[in-house]
């Protein structure tokens, strides 16, 4: 259908969407304790009023422009059923209500409260070091009596490398986030290329954080190892929050030029052992004793 064939409702819908990321029948979720409508638009005169409560899941049901409104001129209605609708200035919907769609969902909580998680882990990681310092003065961590992986710095790397571009597109093309917050999607070649790059590591992210895991198991005992990927978890988290927030202040990109340099010396720096233990099955440096159960490897 040309745009020519079409009603002008339509056209100004579809204009509305291309500005606003939504338009007509999108569905959101209320996310706020409350939100108060109005059952008229102002220009009627009648103020009587309604509540969508937490938890209602809503759609808009009409958009309309009143230019005298000096607040917000852009006022929906939406409705919860047939009989429960109302208006509300743009701004306080947006304000109350999140997407339903569970991507959009995880991006509003992450990006309201992340920081307090990030927080909270790195203190509790902090705590569980300290208990095993204390307890056998020597632990795993990365950089510092590392494991025999290049998984770790790569890992960290790849974190480094999502929250810059992360912080590009916030930066350089917020609109673009903004449309995939309306409309996400976890295929890589259905979006723009600087957010088809950016889910393409928070794949690789996922992939080699599965091997890191099995790799750090398969090399240590549990304690270990849960101590080393509990570090390896605080690393990777402040090197988000820092390349993210560093590069808002366009800091981040000379910085993760460095660590880029500085990733590619350790991960050739990694030592690998070629030899196993036939008893305990731990990697050693070569024949001889076993440095772990004592065992003689001929």
């Amino acid at each position: 259908m040309s745009k020519w064939d079409m009603s002008k409702k339509t056209r100004d819908s579809l204009q509305f969407e291309k500005t606003h990321h939504y338009t007509l029948n999108y569905n959101f979720k209320v996310n706020a304790d409350s939100l108060t409508l109005c059952k008229q638009l102002p220009e009627e005169g009648l103020k009587d009023s309604l509540y969508m409560m937490n938890g209602d899941h809503i759609v808009v049901a009409d958009i309309q422009i009143l230019s005298k409104d000096s607040v917000d001129s852009v006022w929906i209605k939406v409705a919860k059923d047939q009989d429960t609708m109302g208006w509300i200035h743009e701004r306080d919907l947006l304000r109350g209500v999140m997407p339903t769609d569970p991507i959009s969902q995880f991006i509003h909580l992450f990006s309201g409260t992340h920081i307090y998680w990030f927080l909270t882990i790195i203190i509790v990681a902090v705590l569980f070091y300290l208990y095993r310092v204390t307890r056998h003065q020597k632990i795993k961590i990365l950089f510092y009596n590392d494991i025999e992986s290049w998984y770790p710095m790569f890992l960290c790397l790849l974190m480094a490398c999502a929250a810059v571009l992360y912080g590009s597109i916030q930066l350089y093309v917020p609109d673009t986030w903004q449309e995939y917050y309306f409309h996400p999607t976890l295929n890589p070649f259905s979006v723009p290329f600087i957010l088809s790059a950016f889910l393409t590591i928070l794949w690789l992210i996922l992939i080699v954080a599965i091997a890191t895991v099995d790799e750090v198991f398969r090399q240590e005992n549990f304690m270990t190892a849960v101590t080393y990927l509990s570090g390896l978890g605080v690393i990777c988290i402040l090197c988000y929050l820092f390349f993210t927030l560093s590069t808002l202040r366009y800091v981040g990109y000379p910085c993760f030029i460095l660590f880029l340099f500085f990733s590619i010396y350790r991960l050739k720096k990694v030592r690998r052992s070629y030899y196993v233990c036939g008893n305990c099955g731990k990697r050693i440096d070569g024949k001889g004793e076993c440095p772990y159960c004592g065992a003689i490897n001929e």
